[in-house]
């Protein structure tokens, strides 16, 4: 019995031996698991996001969280066969810490590094000509259960999520001032009714798909409205373009949860890397020469 378990689960190691699902379960599971946003880009940094992709020419710079991580796969296909002369790419990211100066995002102390990082690279690199910022908007500005904090101040009290916008304002102002283009991004849609890991079901006779309940456009902007509309405002009022993937990320049934190559998230709030690197064409002109 412990020979003929080890055969058969060598057998499904090689690929003999094949999961009984059908193709739309495949399709889930293969999306739960495409989530390296960083293969094929040059990395700088073990400590905090810092990767480059393309030509030594003209740069755009990329600042934000994870939700600006999730676009590298377009990015580097975009730019990954330029060279000399020819436009490239700088990543400025860390994982749950938004591009704000003076936000401190509990249990993230490298987060600390984010902004100084990004000044360092405004101020040495004269090639970077255009400045893209994006994060979960809301996940930083909600009003309960916040541990996060604004120069010292609890997020959850409104003078402090005035103040962290006003510090977004000042790094766009100080942007624009010096001549970069400045684009900021709004949040994607999210939520559990477009996390592919809830559209599995278990049960003694098998694994299955169901469809998950529809987010309504209507849903995730009642919910996000507030906080979109002032970064929008913010970003406005200081010369940048404003970006909202809502505009691309929804169809005529809401939401969009998938495409016919299966759902286009890996979990709730964040693309999976093969949508973004075939169909997510919102940040194109960004990293136009």
């Amino acid at each position: 019995a412990f020979i003929l378990t080890g055969l058969l689960g060598c057998a499904a190691w090689r690929g003999i031996i094949t999961p009984n699902a059908n193709q739309e379960v495949r399709k889930v599971a293969n999306s739960i698991i495409d989530k390296n946003f960083y293969a094929g880009l040059k990395q700088h940094s073990s400590s905090i996001g810092y990767f480059t992709v393309g030509g030594e020419g003209h740069q755009t710079l990329f600042l934000g969280d994870s939700n600006m991580e999730q676009y590298m796969p377009r990015i580097r296909a975009l730019l990954e066969n330029n060279s000399g002369d020819s436009r490239g790419a700088i990543f400025v990211t860390c994982g749950g810490m938004p591009p704000i100066p003076g936000y401190e995002a509990n249990g993230i102390p490298k987060g600390r590094q984010l902004i100084p990082l990004f000044e360092e690279q405004i101020n040495k690199d004269s090639r970077i000509d255009r400045v893209v910022i994006a994060a979960l908007w809301p996940l930083y500005f909600k009003n309960n259960n916040n541990p996060n904090t604004m120069a010292g101040m609890p997020m959850t009290e409104a003078s402090a999520q005035e103040n962290a916008l006003r510090s977004l304002g000042e790094l766009i102002g100080r942007n624009i001032a010096h001549g970069k283009r400045v684009t900021v991004v709004l949040g994607i849609p999210t939520g559990s009714e477009l996390d592919p890991r809830f559209a599995i079901e278990r049960s003694f006779l098998g694994i299955s798909c169901r469809k998950p309940a529809v987010l309504t456009k209507e849903a995730f902007q009642k919910a996000t409205l507030s906080i979109m509309g002032k970064i929008k405002a913010i970003a406005h009022a200081h010369g940048a373009d404003v970006i909202d993937p809502v505009d691309f990320l929804v169809d005529g049934r809401g939401c969009l949860f998938e495409n016919e190559e299966g759902p286009v998230r890996y979990n709730g709030s964040h693309l999976r890397p093969g949508y973004v690197r075939k169909y997510l064409n919102y940040l194109d002109e960004t990293v136009a020469p």
